[in-house]
């Protein structure tokens, strides 16, 4: 069995200062393949920044918009009900998901700010919002 082959992508830091910038080499890699990370250097301290996710928003987005508790919702309301019925069951149950998603998701976003968002809001300060 031989080792998967991987693509290398070699980097030139002296025009790649930002890699969200351009972003070419995200767009050619999947981030399951290709990771972003940032050093940020202050004072001649190096400090690594993740990109990432914070774990602990995620696993509460996960339990409280458990998957498997929506279709079961949603495969109950439809029970015996013409097509017209379930289409509607279901517009109505996973918009209420979908919304409700969302807005936990923001929320959450603010109370566990990743880099990525920083990022951002640094670019609004920056650009007045443009």
């Amino acid at each position: 069995m031989t080792a998967p082959r991987y693509p290398t992508i070699e980097i030139d830091a002296s025009k790649c200062t930002v890699p969200f910038d351009c972003k070419k080499c995200l767009q050619a890699c999947p981030q399951a393949v290709f990771l972003v990370t940032a050093v940020k250097v202050e004072r001649d301290e190096a400090k690594n920044y993740s990109y990432e996710l914070n774990p602990d928003m995620l696993k509460l987005l996960r339990e409280e918009f458990d998957v498997d508790k929506v279709t079961s919702k949603f495969a109950e309301a439809i029970k015996g009900k013409s097509a017209g019925e379930i289409e509607a069951e279901g517009k109505a149950i996973f918009e209420e998901y979908g919304r409700n998603w969302i807005r936990q998701s923001l929320k959450l976003g603010e109370e566990y700010p990743d880099r990525t968002y920083e990022v951002l809001l640094e670019a609004i300060d920056k650009t007045g919002g443009y």
